[in-house]
């Protein structure tokens, strides 16, 4: 017997013997208590049985439902450094990290011709503009950009070159992995 029918199996004589406790609840507290005194001390018996029902086969599919109507908008994974919001999206087989989020934990000051630069040193796939005109960086465009950048010893950028390295990009190849969408 697999497992799936033995799950089965032991849900309906779970269902079964419920329903026979049941019956023999509202029978002893009508035959006690008469019918109307006995619906009355049965319901709340009916109560936990609907709502364990309900709980059991409704509530996770609705929970799920609020969960995907809330985040149907954004676009990627969110992350956070020390409580500091990061847009990390998995696309096109390799992890994008949103510049500006990068840029605002480290207080790294931009502008164009800084952009303009980092776009030419990594390439259209290590740092890039999308149709909506945010950066991105690659994977390992940005693991490289905070390898340069920490060699001041720059703590905090040594941190989350760490953060990226071993918390971050790993669990999301093996998400991508097990998904079969890693090239």
């Amino acid at each position: 017997m697999s497992f799936d029918e033995d799950a089965r199996k032991k849900a309906r004589v779970n269902w079964l013997l419920g329903i026979v406790a049941f019956v023999a609840l509202c029978a002893y507290a009508m035959f006690f208590f008469g019918w109307l005194i006995g619906f009355v001390v049965i319901t709340p018996v009916i109560g936990v049985a609907v709502a364990v029902f309900v709980v059991n086969h409704g509530a996770g599919g609705v929970v799920r439902l609020f969960k995907h109507m809330a985040l149907n908008e954004l676009q990627g994974v969110h992350h956070a450094f020390h409580d500091r919001p990061v847009c990390i999206r998995w696309q096109g087989g390799s992890c994008q990290t949103a510049a500006a989020d990068v840029f605002a934990i480290l207080d790294h000051q931009t502008d164009a011709t800084a952009l303009r630069r980092l776009a030419l040193q990594y390439g259209s796939d290590g740092f890039f503009k999308d149709e909506d005109g945010r950066w991105w960086f690659g994977e390992s465009a940005l693991l490289d950009w905070l390898q340069r950048r920490s060699q001041s010893l720059d703590t905090q950028t040594l941190r989350l070159h760490r953060w990226f390295a071993k918390e971050v990009f790993p669990p999301m190849h093996k998400k991508a992995e097990l998904a079969g969408e890693h090239p």
